[in-house]
């Protein structure tokens, strides 16, 4: 995915305009671009947190994770064609001694722009950080 934007990159006004003329990244278009995926990154978060069910706290919706880590596994999934959150709450853990976990399906189109992020956006911006 990320070599497909690559090529959108290089064949498109608006992915040309992160490149000079001479084919190298302009550093200050990049860092413009990649401040308007943390933008719409902050927009898609807030609109998981209003729209999938009661709203969780702020600390799961912030540590949601598209893969597994070396200490925690990831709480993205698609079941079904639908996208799901997966979150551990932890206040009634001293009750029950583990935490208690709390799946949320995304409405369908928000579903649809989450995967088109992980698939696209995500990749890129990864690319363009390194």
């Amino acid at each position: 995915k990320t070599q497909w934007m690559l090529t959108r990159a290089e064949q498109s006004e608006q992915g040309r305009r992160l490149q000079s003329s001479d084919g190298r990244w302009n550093v200050k278009q990049v860092k413009r671009y990649l401040r308007q995926v943390d933008r719409f990154l902050t927009l898609l978060m807030v609109c998981v947190h209003m729209t999938s069910g009661q709203p969780g706290r702020g600390s799961e919706v912030t540590t949601m994770r598209h893969q597994n880590g070396l200490l925690q596994d990831r709480n993205i999934f698609v079941m079904d064609g639908q996208v799901m959150t997966v979150v551990r709450y932890h206040k009634s853990q001293s009750q029950w001694d583990k935490p208690k976990v709390v799946p949320r399906f995304l409405p369908p189109r928000l579903g649809q722009v989450m995967v088109m992020y992980l698939a696209y956006l995500q990749p890129f911006q990864e690319y363009l950080t390194v």
